[in-house]
């Protein structure tokens, strides 16, 4: 943005600020607030008409939020006074629901001005550490490196779980706390925002900064993220076959249509299949960020054959399945991904003629007045009922390592969850991420232009629990290079 440009721009938002805090808001500060109240209306019919949530029996507590989240995200309208801060006050509604899978998207943003700190901090370490600053800054900003310890007489966990985490991430886990840090700088719509911070310098000073918000284009916000990029692009699949390890790199479950990805797979999977002589197999699923769930299976069986154990009473494990909750979304979804699956697979595909059968039951149902259609899964197996049933992979009896990082969501850790029943496995790498027990997200446009994604089915005795991540038996440093990655983790299983 233009130097006279980005003035004018600070001194609108400084007004914008100022006039936050009267009983009648700036044009500008109103045009956010409408756009902040349309999309909660819709947020709210939509997932009372279609969200399994609702009529979920073993989740009463579904409802409750439903409506009291509702009533305490239009609390926080008043308090908007920029797209970003719109974008938080809906986002207090949707966060509460503590599920990764229903999202308030960023679809529609322009050049709009963001209110910021001038001060980002990420977790390193067992820290909160600064890793960037922005120059020119009113007010004196802390040195790279230092530690932020808390704001306000409050410690450093209170400010991000009570100020931060209701407009970002209010879950457990490592992958959440780092979300919660990252946002840190932006202003959350609160009557009183942060006004002094803590910090201890790398020579062990402490510093009591006051904390000025101010405006920048999305240029510089996003110049200054890019500085301090973390490393999250998405992975590819793919395998290497040497020393006797067979690496199986299953990083990318979101296939495009109309692009070359479903060659490239299939390349892969044949590959797979012919490899032969490994004493090991690393599953690698660094970089994956979920997808299409069926695709991990394939991996899996093609790397190793699948599993095989005694099937004998199988009925007496406790049924594994989802339940889709019937509506005019759910239908309008299906037909969606009719679209996508065909430019991806063929009209003819067996996965088409299945995906189009399911939809004819759903139909159905709505025509009927049900409220949920099952999908049956098989049976609820752990690993200890596999290798109490002498289970063991068909065509490979190697040692079997499973890598995974802590982005690792949705099918990423459905994938997790099968290699996880192989016998002697060992999991390593960082703590996953989590998904609650309701999957597949549709989307929905808003009035504003952004979208809901939003979860239409519900599993049921899964094995992994609601918003349960998976800890690795053996922690692997992933920022190291990956030659020590690779060491590590074949140290992991006996390999080096």
């Amino acid at each position: 943005m233009h130097e006279r440009a980005t003035r004018a721009v600070s001194a609108a938002l400084m007004m914008i600020a100022a006039g936050a805090a009267a009983s009648s808001p700036t044009a500008e500060a109103e045009r956010w607030q409408a756009m902040a109240r349309a999309d909660l209306d819709a947020i709210h019919a939509r997932i009372t008409d279609a969200h399994p949530g609702v009529i979920d029996p073993d989740n009463p507590g579904f409802k409750s939020w439903l409506e009291v989240g509702y009533e305490q995200a239009i609390a926080h309208i008043p308090y908007v006074v920029s797209y970003d801060t719109a974008l938080a006050a809906v986002r207090y509604y949707t966060v509460g629901f503590e599920d990764g899978h229903l999202i308030y998207s960023d679809n529609i943003r322009e050049d709009f001005p963001i209110l910021v700190t001038g001060w980002y901090v990420r977790w390193t370490d067992g820290e909160y550490r600064v890793v960037t600053t922005l120059p020119e800054w009113r007010l004196a900003l802390p040195p790279v490196g230092a530690v932020w310890t808390g704001c306000d007489g409050r410690a450093a966990e209170d400010v991000l779980r009570n100020v931060v985490g209701p407009f970002t991430d209010r879950r457990e886990g490592e992958s959440s706390r780092q979300i919660r840090a990252t946002s840190l700088w932006k202003q959350p719509p609160l009557a009183e925002s942060l006004r002094v911070c803590s910090f201890r310098t790398a020579a062990g000073d402490s510093l009591q900064l006051p904390v000025a918000y101010q405006p920048v284009s999305t240029q510089q916000f996003f110049a200054a993220l890019s500085d301090v990029s973390d490393g999250s692009a998405r992975a590819a699949n793919g395998f290497d076959d040497a020393d006797g390890v067979l690496w199986v790199r299953a990083g990318n479950f979101n296939l495009r249509a109309n692009s070359t990805d479903r060659e490239a797979l299939d390349t892969v999977l044949a590959g797979l299949r012919r490899a032969r002589g490994f004493r090991a197999v690393v599953f690698d699923a660094r970089g994956n960020r979920g997808g299409d769930s069926s695709i991990g299976d394939r991996i899996f069986e093609a790397a190793s054959g699948g599993l095989e154990f005694d099937q004998s009473d199988l009925d007496a494990l406790p049924r594994y399945y989802a339940r889709w909750r019937v509506s005019a979304h759910l239908v309008d979804f299906l037909d969606s991904a009719t679209d996508r699956l065909t430019a991806l697979y063929g009209a003819d595909s067996p996965r088409v003629a299945d995906h189009l059968a399911f939809r004819d039951r759903v139909v159905a149902a709505r025509v009927a007045g049900e409220s949920w259609v099952e999908q049956d899964a098989g049976r609820k197996i752990t690993r200890d009922d596999v290798t109490a049933r002498g289970g063991h992979l068909r065509r490979t009896d190697a040692r079997v390592a499973l890598l995974t990082d802590r982005r690792c969501v949705s099918a990423c850790l459905d994938f997790a969850d099968l290699v996880l029943r192989v016998p002697g496995v060992v999991h390593v790498g960082e703590t996953t991420g989590a998904d609650s027990v309701y999957m597949v997200g549709s989307s929905y446009e808003l009035p504003s232009g952004n979208v809901l994604v939003m979860p239409v089915k519900v599993w049921l005795n899964r094995t992994r629990g609601n918003n349960e991540p998976l800890v690795p038996a053996i922690p692997v440093d992933l920022d190291a290079d990956e030659a020590s990655v690779r060491r590590d983790v074949l140290r992991a299983i006996g390999m080096e």
